[in-house]
């Protein structure tokens, strides 16, 4: 009987540990500066957020000039760390000037690449 409550609390003690890692998501993808424009700072932010926050939604620490790429993941935005469950995310980039475009609703779980062109138009895979 106790092996029996042992090999069931361990089965309990899996399946919550094999549903905690199927909940996080992989949130990594590049970013690709076809604008024209150099981007000052890229920010990430959960879809809905009642507000932009620099000190954790901020993913770049040196501008991006237009014909480059960088690699964002999740270890580059305290924001991204803590909520790996959640799919949809919205994407801000800042010029020099302060100006800035936003694309919503983004499901990072299932792009890898996204593109800004010279109309700030965006597409993503």
């Amino acid at each position: 009987m106790m092996k029996m409550m042992k090999s069931f609390i361990l089965a309990m003690l899996l399946a919550a540990v094999m549903a905690g890692a199927a909940s996080a998501y992989n949130l990594n993808f590049t970013i690709y500066n076809e604008s024209g424009w150099t981007f000052k700072q890229i920010w990430v932010s959960p879809h809905g957020a009642s507000k932009w926050n620099g000190n954790t939604d901020r993913v770049n620490v040196r501008p991006l000039r237009s014909g480059y790429n960088i690699r964002i993941d999740t270890s580059n935005s305290r924001r991204m760390r803590n909520n790996t469950g959640t799919r949809k995310w919205d994407i801000r980039v800042y010029y020099g000037d302060d100006s800035w475009h936003q694309w919503r609703d983004i499901d990072l779980s299932r792009i890898t690449q996204f593109w800004v062109d010279s109309d700030f138009y965006a597409t993503w895979d």
